[in-house]
């Protein structure tokens, strides 16, 4: 993205070969950032974010952005117990989304579903955290995949911090996948925002 102007902003541009425009740095590509060895590295409009995630107790990461559910104990061991660990995710996958501010409203940000996808298997998706201010809906797309969706503009720089979970139906059983969080940063210079899913 380009922004035209006569200078460029002391941080986090350049000018672009034609010298009219100033271009975004990819602090992330050059290694132009400060985060630390457990972090990554997102790039933003003007500058760059360093996030991490732990994953809560039960799962292991699996990758910098995928924690997976150890195993469940088994009926004989707790019933109660197996029942409640069955009913958690099965996975949380954390995203980092961008999209721009003032866009027209209702947009699509995010689509879920599984993969790979069977005739027969059904899913819901629900924000479950992270839109007190209501600026995020869901909506089934068909039987096998949901979206979430920009349902107000952000109209100035933002962050926000969402959990989505898809529940999928196959086979008469129900699986939970949370992936969550499209948590949003706008920017200033040409206004781009950033979401995080997790």
């Amino acid at each position: 993205m380009s922004i035209v102007l006569s200078f460029c902003p002391a941080h986090g541009y350049t000018k672009s070969a034609n010298g009219h425009t100033c271009k975004d740095i990819d602090e992330c590509t050059t290694g132009a950032h400060n985060c630390s060895e457990g972090q990554s590295c997102y790039n933003i409009q003007g500058g760059y974010r360093c996030l991490s995630f732990s994953c809560p107790p039960g799962y292991k990461k699996v990758s910098d952005t995928r924690c997976e559910r150890l195993g469940c104990p088994g009926d004989d061991d707790n019933a109660a117990a197996a029942a409640a660990c069955q009913k958690l995710p099965l996975r949380i996958t954390y995203y980092q989304l961008s999209f721009q501010t003032d866009i027209r409203t209702p947009a699509q940000i995010f689509r879920i579903g599984p993969s790979p996808a069977y005739a027969g298997d059904r899913v819901s998706v629900a924000v479950t955290r992270g839109n007190e201010e209501g600026y995020f809906s869901t909506r089934k797309l068909n039987g096998f995949t949901g979206a979430v969706y920009l349902q107000r503009q952000v109209r100035r720089a933002k962050d926000f911090l969402v959990d989505v979970e898809m529940r999928l139906l196959r086979q008469g059983t129900v699986t939970a996948v949370c992936s969550g969080s499209p948590a949003a940063q706008q920017q200033q210079q040409q206004q781009q925002t950033e979401a995080t899913v997790i």
